[in-house]
């Protein structure tokens, strides 16, 4: 029940405060970072993606604004899944995307990066 509130209410957050997706179930993961992503969301992706048995280590770069202007990103899944991605030119509709979808026969299972969905 815990973990369904906060899926809940990160989908709702992400939502209000950014075009920053974070669009969850209680098995897929969908996750976008772009330059409008904040320290705060970044940091909550993180705990989310924690409670679900995957280690999302980031290293984040602002300017002086607080925008986003670079990533590099690790993802190591509990079920065996690894990724590593670097953005080091976060502009205007550039993105990084993670995605973990567990349905069977998924055409793509696992990404992180720049990654394409249907």
């Amino acid at each position: 029940m815990k973990k369904l509130f906060f899926a809940a209410f990160l989908a709702l957050g992400a939502t209000m405060i950014s075009q920053d997706v974070v669009a969850q179930s209680q098995e897929n993961i969908d996750l976008t970072i772009s330059n409008e992503t904040s320290r705060e969301q970044l940091w909550e992706m993180h705990e989310s993606l924690k409670e679900q048995g995957i280690n999302f280590k980031y290293q984040p770069e602002f300017n002086q604004n607080r925008v986003l202007t670079g990533i590099k990103v690790q993802i190591v899944t509990n079920d065996g899944f690894e990724g590593n991605f670097e953005n080091l030119n976060l502009v205007d509709g550039a993105q990084v995307k993670i995605i973990r979808n567990f349905e069977e026969g998924a055409e793509v299972p696992f990404c992180v990066g720049n990654c394409e969905t249907e």
